[in-house]
Formats: structure tokens, C-alpha cells, sequence
């Protein structure tokens, strides 16, 4: 393979396993498949007369937000987004790979700034004009 080619290829497969890190997400009683935490919420409904928002602390006593939402069957369905960074292997795993990555993409010429924004747009299932500009899609 050629030189160049293999950081890209790097930045690509941590970009994957970024935005697969808790998601899919799938309902237990029709099927369906939410592939994106954006997804999940705007496929969803709220649950009527509540804002499915609660306040948890995990088992280490780290902040919590759990967010309920209906799935268009009517089953409730539930996500956990940290208030502060997670701590756990997989935690610590991601944020490895998300901050090899800025390196990755600084050395392809991206300001630290530009090449997180970026990232986290990515894992948003947002546009990315500057990885597209390295020719990621």
C-alpha cells in the first residue's frame, strides 16, 4: 500500500469506530434500528408530557443524563449521555483513538481546533467540510 495513503486509511477506520461506539441501537419489540444518536432522537417521540430527560450517577459516581424517547411502535427506549468524560476501558479507548486521530489529521494539515471540530462533527453524522476536503465522505 502506498505510504500516503495509509494514515487516511487510519483517520477512516477511527472515524467508524467513533461514531460506532454506543450506537446501533436497536428496539427490543419492532426491530428498528437507530444507527446515530441523532437518529435515535429525531426517528423518536417524546414521551408525552415529560421531557424523557432524568438526572443518574453510574456506578463510580459519575453524572448522568438518561434520555427516553418512544420508538414509532410505542415501546420506550432509553440512552445514557455522560455529563463528564467516561472513564471505563472502552471510555478510555475511544478518547485514545479520537486524540490519535487529531494527530493523524494535523499531520495532513489540519489546525488542532479545525481537526476537533471536525471529529465531533463526524460523530454527530454532520457535515464534514475539511475530512471531505481529505476525501472522506
Amino acid at each position: 500500500m502506498d505510504d500516503s495513503k495509509e494514515p487516511l486509511d487510519e483517520i477512516f477506520m477511527g472515524l467508524r469506530a467513533l461514531s460506532e461506539a454506543s450506537f446501533p441501537k436497536k428496539c427490543n419489540h419492532c426491530g428498528t434500528v437507530y444507527n446515530s444518536a441523532d437518529e435515535f432522537i429525531f426517528a423518536t417521540q417524546a414521551i408525552l408530557g415529560r421531557s424523557g430527560l432524568k438526572a443518574s450517577v453510574d456506578d463510580d459516581g459519575e453524572a448522568l443524563v438518561e434520555l427516553y424517547r418512544n420508538c414509532h411502535c410505542g415501546s420506550t427506549l432509553m440512552d445514557f449521555f455522560s455529563e463528564r468524560r467516561d472513564r471505563s476501558e472502552a471510555g478510555l479507548q475511544r478518547r485514545d483513538k479520537f486524540s490519535r486521530l487529531l494527530v493523524l489529521l494535523a499531520d495532513k494539515g489540519l489546525s488542532s481546533e479545525v481537526a476537533r471540530r471536525e471529529l465531533k462533527q463526524w460523530m454527530r453524522g454532520e457535515p464534514c467540510p475539511q475530512l471531505a476536503r481529505l476525501g472522506f465522505k
